[in-house]
């Protein structure tokens, strides 16, 4: 007989790590032109734990008041295509496929469905689902800063912040593809990491006040939002720019009130809010780097699915190099 359960993490309210719990849910069903997949891996993001403490409060008002509206969490997933029903004509049973369910959510699942033409692509051959798993969090949305919100060209200079976690790693990697002379922020622990990924240089944010430094940069990237416009604004050139992917109420304030209006500017971007057609471009354009071998993913750890509230500690433990991955087969 067919098993028509599965098991899946369920989030319970608003809160710590201990309100992720695993349980039983009725396995998903594809509907036409859709896949449903047989899930190996989801991301562990730092999304997914402000999702989990709803934060900003004011995106409760679209994910849902007192709870989540959709009860499993998580975005990023890698499997095999179990089944496809009328429509479907890109991919087949037994296909490897990796992508990104935006806010449809339910990564942290052992199936999930999602439309052919989502934010999801075939995994190359010697891509691992741990990596496939994580591809659209850190890469996508550092290639999103970097290349579109920032607009930025060869030879400029770009500031990294939190630079060995999976967004900053990504980054490092994508700004020297893009011939930027690239400068990462994080702690001496990782600076051999950061360093074997292209860093021009590197600053111990334990020991060294890089908001006072000489140099004047382009961007400065903060991935993790620990700085702030007016803390960099200093050593941004003329028209520099501050980008970070955490929105803050001074975040806000600055984009709108403090950014120079031909001058330095604070930018916030969520990337996916991006449409959907244009986030799987920039997937396939990233996958082709994987192929080409300028792109690898840096994995941190690996919990299994009851081990989901010891993976949300870690993530918020500030400790993570790289990327975090739920496994569903452990």
């Amino acid at each position: 007989m067919m098993n028509t359960t599965m098991q899946a993490v369920r989030v319970t309210e608003y809160g710590g790590p201990e309100v992720l719990k695993v349980e039983t849910f009725k396995k998903p069903a594809p509907k036409p032109n859709q896949i449903l997949i047989r899930n190996h891996a989801a991301a562990v993001t730092a999304a997914d734990t402000f999702l989990r403490m709803g934060t900003p409060r004011l995106g409760r008002l679209f994910l849902g008041l007192r709870r989540p509206k959709n009860p499993i969490p998580g975005t990023g997933f890698a499997g095999v295509v179990e089944a496809v029903v009328s429509e479907v004509t890109d991919y087949l049973p037994g296909d490897r496929v990796c992508g990104e369910s935006l806010f449809g959510f339910s990564s942290y699942a052992e199936y999930l469905v999602v439309e052919q033409d989502a934010v999801i692509t075939h995994m190359p051959e010697l891509m691992s689902y741990d990596e496939g798993a994580v591809f659209c969090d850190g890469a996508v949305t550092s290639w999103n800063f970097i290349r579109d919100v920032a607009n930025m060209k060869s030879d400029q200079r770009l500031m990294i912040i939190g630079a060995s976690g999976a967004l900053g790693t990504a980054a490092i990697q994508i700004g020297k593809e893009m011939d930027l002379h690239v400068t990462a922020v994080c702690s001496s622990a990782n600076a051999e990491l950061v360093t074997s990924l292209g860093a021009d240089a590197f600053i111990d944010y334990k020991t060294t006040d890089y908001t006072k430094l000489n140099e004047r940069f382009d961007v400065i990237y903060d991935t993790v939002g620990k700085s702030s416009f007016r803390a960099c604004k200093a050593i941004l050139k003329e028209q520099g720019q501050y980008v970070c992917p955490v929105l803050k109420g001074e975040l806000f304030v600055d984009m709108f009130f403090r950014s120079q209006k031909h001058g330095k500017k604070a930018k916030f971007a969520a990337t996916g809010t991006r449409k959907v057609v244009e986030l799987r471009a920039m997937l396939l354009e990233l996958m082709e780097m994987y192929r080409n071998r300028e792109i690898r993913m840096v994995m941190d750890r690996t919990y299994a699915m009851n081990e989901v509230v010891q993976a949300h500690q870690y993530v918020d433990s500030g400790r993570k190099r790289g990327n975090i991955v739920l496994s569903m087969e452990l």
